[in-house]
């Protein structure tokens, strides 16, 4: 994941995949406000990637699930 960073916050709509996040329990409504904040969807794309990253590699797994299931891949 780290090595995608720059192509990931580039493309990704962090929108599209918080439900599936949520869904499955990675992200919690927290995590979720704290990205929100962020001004841009680039900043929030980052923020998210960097929290997926802290949370483990079941985190991953499911973000690519999440990314397949919104069709950002």
């Amino acid at each position: 994941m780290q090595r995608n960073l720059t192509a990931l916050t580039n493309d990704l709509y962090p929108a599209e995949v918080f439900p599936f996040l949520t869904q499955e329990s990675i992200l919690t409504e927290n995590d979720m406000d704290v990205i929100n904040a962020e001004t841009t969807r680039r900043q929030q794309a980052f923020l998210l990637v960097t929290t997926l990253y802290r949370k483990g590699p079941k985190a991953f797994s499911v973000f690519v699930e999440a990314l397949k299931d919104s069709h950002q891949h």
